[in-house]
C-alpha cells in the first residue's frame, strides 16, 4: 500500500465524519424547529450506527460505480468504527 492509497482511505474516513456532522446538524435544526420531536431525534442520534446505513450505503454504491476503491475502503472503515463506537456508548448508557 503506497502513501497515495493511505491518503485516499483517510479521505474516505473523513467523508464519513463529514456525513455524520451534516446529519447531526440537520437533526439539531429539526429539534429546534419542532421541539415535540426532540425525544425521537435523541434516540435517532443514539442509534446513529443503525441510521447511518441510510446515507452510507448510497455513498459506498456511488464510490463503487465510480471505481474509487480506496475512498470506498475509507468509507467502509469509517462506518465500521462508527458502529463500534455507537455500540460501546449504548452499552455504557444502558449498563445495569
Amino acid at each position: 500500500m503506497n502513501e497515495n492509497e493511505i491518503i485516499k482511505i483517510l479521505t474516505g474516513i473523513t467523508i464519513v465524519l463529514g456525513l455524520h456532522l451534516i446529519v447531526g446538524l440537520i437533526a439539531i435544526t429539526i429539534v429546534i424547529i419542532f421541539p415535540v420531536l426532540s425525544a425521537a431525534f435523541l434516540y435517532g442520534l443514539l442509534a446513529i450506527g443503525v441510521s447511518q446505513f441510510i446515507y452510507i450505503i448510497p455513498a459506498i454504491a456511488l464510490l463503487y460505480r465510480s471505481q474509487k476503491w480506496e475512498l470506498m475502503k475509507g468509507v467502509i472503515i469509517g462506518a465500521f468504527f462508527t458502529a463500534l463506537l455507537n455500540g460501546w456508548v449504548i452499552l455504557l448508557i444502558f449498563k445495569k
